[in-house]
Order: structure tokens, then C-alpha cells, then sequence
């Protein structure tokens, strides 16, 4: 089996000696979707920025594709796809301007810029919204855009944080399925808080609390391990994490 991510005693800790994340053993294989679920706090955020060579860990190791993401964050990079929490997206611009102005940083022409925001603008049905400003998207016109823009290059593993946080029910179905259609021939790693989300589209679930990895396993098989007659995934996870003594005020 081949691996996409691996990481050995990862560890991060902050100013004033706050562990964000704990000696985090992980392996990932290629192909799939791979959850990243926990609390407010609990490091997702902090994991996929390691992953992605924006944060170094304070200790342990992490490779992507083979790549030391210390030591080899720029080959890296030309390798991964992010959407992140936040926009980033160029509010002045259309759609396509800001799609043709990234793919531009990682080195294309003017005329493959052009087709490449043309084909990641398809993959996520905004072919009809490529000349439309971004300033006057909806929420979740935002975050399509968003994952084109990660789509750019044709990354082997795509990191997305938090993708349908705070749009429709229509528009995160629309994205669910991208996911689903986009995890046949690429990795995908989602950091999510929706239940419902990680249990359709993950073929595993990495349980993190306090920065500690507490459970990485099939959505399935934590059911069948943990649940209760009538609990939900949603029901195991949250007892599994004890969500509620962790979210903040």
C-alpha cells in the first residue's frame, strides 16, 4: 500500500508551552477521503498547516508524497492543493481572473492559466460564474471558488478545512459531491465539524482531542464499536470526544 501522509511523534506546542497537538502517529494511504474531526482547539487546523508546510512542529516528523515538509516545503507544495478556513479570495476580481492570477504563481502561461481556470471552474460547476466579480458571490459561490483554486495544477492530495461551514444545504451537497468525484483519482484530507459530512464521505476518521489523536478508524467501525441502540455517528463521536466540555463560550 502506498502512503500519502505519514507522521511520527508529531508535536507542536506553542508560546507558554501549550501543546497544540501531541505526539501524533498517522498514516494515510493514497486515494480517499481521510477526516480530521475534533473541537474547537483540539489541532486540526494547526495539523493541516504542518501538512502543508506552512508551521513547523516543534518536534517528530511529517512526510507528504515523500517529501519532508521541513526540509522540502517548496517541492511540496507544487504537489497539494488548500482550501483553507478563510477566503483569500481577490474580492475586486472575477472568478476567473483570480483563478488564471494563481495559476500564473505556479508558473503557467497566460493562455494555459487561461484553460486550467476554465477546467478547475467545470470540475466544481461554476463554468457559467467565471466572469462574475467575486464581491457579489453568495457564501457558498465563495467556497466553489475557493476549491477551484485549490483545484489548480491538479494536485495529488487536496487539504480542505472546514469546506461547507457556513453555507446552504443545496450548495454543501453541491461540494460533498465534488469531494466524492475529486477522491477517485487523489487524496483528500477534511478537517470538518459536520457528523453527517464525515460519515458519507470519509473512508477513515481521526479522532483529535487536546491535540492528542484518540481514535483514527472507519466511520463504521466506530459505530459498531461505540454506538448504543439509536446513537448516530454524530452521537458516538461527540461521546467519544466529550465535545460539549470543549467547545468554547
Amino acid at each position: 500500500m502506498s502512503i500519502a501522509i505519514e507522521t511520527v511523534d508529531l508535536s507542536k506546542i506553542y508560546e507558554g508551552g501549550v501543546y497544540a497537538l501531541q505526539n501524533i502517529n498517522l498514516s494515510i494511504p493514497l486515494g480517499g477521503v481521510y477526516g480530521l474531526i475534533g473541537a474547537n482547539g483540539a489541532g486540526k487546523t494547526t495539523m493541516i498547516r504542518i501538512l502543508t508546510g506552512i508551521l513547523k512542529p516543534t518536534s517528530g516528523t511529517a512526510t507528504v508524497l515523500g517529501y519532508d515538509v521541513v526540509e522540502e516545503p517548496l517541492q511540496l507544495r507544487e504537489r497539494i492543493g488548500v482550501l483553507p478556513q478563510e477566503s483569500g479570495l481577490y474580492e475586486d476580481l472575477t472568478i476567473k481572473e483570480n483563478l488564471e492570477f494563481i495559476a500564473k504563481l505556479r508558473g503557467m502561461t497566460r493562455s494555459k492559466a487561461k484553460e486550467e481556470a476554465i477546467r478547475v471552474a467545470n470540475l466544481v460547476g461554476l463554468e457559467s460564474k467565471l466572469e462574475t466579480q467575486v464581491s457579489t458571490l453568495s457564501g457558498g459561490m465563495k467556497r466553489r471558488a475557493m476549491m477551484a483554486r485549490a483545484l489548480i495544477g491538479d494536485p495529488d492530495i487536496l487539504f480542505l478545512d472546514e469546506p461547507t461551514t457556513g453555507i446552504d444545504v443545496l450548495i454543501a451537497r453541491r461540494i460533498r459531491q465534488v469531494i466524492r468525484n475529486l477522491a477517485t483519482k487523489r487524496t483528500i484530507i477534511l478537517a470538518t465539524h459536520n457528523m453527517f459530512e464525515a460519515e458519507q464521505l470519509c473512508n477513515k476518521v481521526a479522532l483529535i482531542k487536546r491535540g492528542r489523536l484518540m481514535h483514527y478508524e472507519t466511520p463504521e467501525n466506530l459505530k459498531k464499536r461505540y454506538a448504543r441502540q439509536g446513537e448516530t455517528f454524530e452521537d458516538v463521536v461527540s461521546e467519544l470526544l466529550k465535545l460539549e466540555e470543549e467547545i468554547e463560550e
